[in-house]
């Protein structure tokens, strides 16, 4: 029977940790590095037009039929939105509304209302 060096196998063991962390490290560094550069690459490849609408993407709420309530205190204010798109920018929704003006008549208004005071209502 052989006898076989202990002292080799501790230092195959050493090495193939040593390998495999150096392995991991060089992964992490190839994603690190990839990932982003794909990203960007995405972003600038895309056309204007295509950046707008990503950006519109963004701030598209709803789009649909809803009672509209502003309440501030003892203001308030009530729309209806028939067939339009609620958007946020900032700290403001905005949106087309049937609204009805002092005399009784019909129209539409564009609306800018505080998102802090601001309540939707779907109508179904």
């Amino acid at each position: 029977m052989e006898d076989i060096d202990l002292s080799s196998i501790g230092t195959i063991r050493q090495k193939f940790k040593e390998n495999r962390m150096k392995d991991t490290m060089f992964n992490r560094l190839i994603i690190g590095i990839t990932v982003p550069c794909s990203i960007l690459l995405g972003l600038v490849a895309c056309s204007q037009e295509t950046q707008n609408n990503l950006a519109r993407k963004e701030i598209e709420f709803f789009e649909g039929h809803y009672k509209v309530t502003f309440a501030n205190g003892q203001e308030t204010k009530n729309w209806e939105i028939t067939s339009g798109k609620i958007t946020s920018r900032g700290d403001y929704y905005f949106f087309w509304a049937d609204c009805i003006d002092k005399k009784g008549n019909k129209s539409t208004c564009y609306v800018q209302s505080p998102i802090i005071t601001t309540v939707f209502e779907e109508v179904k």
